[in-house]
């Protein structure tokens, strides 16, 4: 697993990715590289000078290496700075090879964007795919001025990338601008019986009473599935959590990435409980797992081969039984003021 850390004090900077390891299915986890991250940031004025977080990896056939994406930040509170990183390796756990430029901004991507962040990566067919957080402007006033939707970039090298577009909106009948919600975020890609799903974060404006002053948060977490990158994607009725579901995501609960283990899919979801007045400081990842969902039935017998691609899957898209399995140990930090931080998990964290 890679996961994104500050180097100072909690939600101190910079962030950097941090590789880690577990023998146990996941029950305990090991950083690697010597505790030292990955990748470091850049230096003044770099693309990633104060930030290269919440990476994605994936094992690309192409050319038998490792290829990481990660939001960069020149300056954190700039989101207009940010842009998608991108280093290869041939080893997951390193040495990385960062490019010297982003492979994706705003201004490249070409779909209105003022920002762009946090990849989700996937190969499928001799192509990496990468999906990303894409925020454009809304006309409504703050902070309900702007649309976080999921797009996407495909490439055959890793470092080229074609062919954005958004894949995924705010759906008007689930997630509703007039309860306040303004999109997805935080894709998650995964191929599973030859669907590509999408497991995401929805994003809500306004604050979360007790916790620390944010505009927007993430609520919950939810997915979508489409017959094919390419297809229209399909959001799942309700979302798999929602941040009240656990004391330590209270405050926000976002997806992380997904990976196929033998007959079950296993989401990495991440979480905090920030007070306002900082006295209670909870921030983690926890695992949930659920069965593989059955193959989508197949199109009717007298279907020609010219129309089995506008076939949608009837059945076998839908995935149910998702629970909390673990709180993955090393990574969840629970903090009081006046106290240490601690890198075991308090036996009190709920996990279902």
């Amino acid at each position: 697993m890679w996961a994104s850390h500050p180097k100072t004090p909690v939600f101190g900077k910079p962030v950097e990715p941090y590789y880690l390891t577990s023998t146990d299915d996941g029950a305990s986890w090991t950083i690697e590289n010597g505790g030292a991250p990955v990748i470091e940031v850049g230096g003044t004025g770099s693309y990633d000078e104060a930030a290269a977080e919440t990476p994605s990896v994936a094992y690309f056939s192409g050319d038998g290496k490792y290829h990481m994406y990660y939001t960069a930040q020149e300056d954190a509170l700039d989101v207009t700075t940010w842009s998608i990183g991108h280093a290869v390796s041939a080893s997951p756990a390193g040495p990385w090879i960062k490019d010297a430029s982003p492979v994706i901004t705003r201004n490249s991507a070409g779909i209105g964007s003022f920002v762009v962040a946090e990849p989700g990566v996937v190969e499928s067919n001799g192509e990496l795919l990468v999906f990303f957080t894409s925020v454009v402007g809304f006309p409504s006033p703050a902070p309900m001025n702007t649309q976080y939707d999921i797009a996407l970039a495909t490439s055959t090298n890793g470092t080229h990338f074609t062919g954005h577009k958004v894949v995924l909106n705010q759906d008007a009948t689930i997630w509703t601008r007039g309860d306040g919600y303004i999109g997805f975020s935080t894709p998650a890609p995964a191929i599973i019986n030859g669907l590509v799903y999408l497991f995401h974060d929805v994003y809500k404006a306004g604050q979360v009473a007790g916790c620390s002053s944010q505009e927007t948060t993430q609520a919950a977490v939810s997915y979508a599935h489409a017959a094919s990158p390419a297809a229209t994607f399909t959001p799942a009725a309700a979302p798999i959590y929602r941040r009240s579901d656990f004391l330590w995501s209270a405050c926000e609960l976002r997806a992380g990435n997904a990976i196929i283990n033998g007959d079950k899919i296993v989401l990495f979801i991440a979480g905090q409980n920030v007070s306002s007045d900082f006295n209670t400081i909870e921030y983690g990842v926890a695992m949930a797992e659920a069965p593989l969902p059955p193959p989508p039935s197949p199109p009717p017998s007298n279907s020609d081969s010219g129309s089995l691609a506008k076939v949608a899957p009837v059945a076998g898209a839908a995935i149910a039984g998702i629970a909390i399995i673990a709180v993955v140990a090393l990574v969840i930090i629970r903090r009081r003021r006046g106290s240490p931080s601690s890198t075991t998990p308090d036996s009190s964290v709920p996990l279902a």
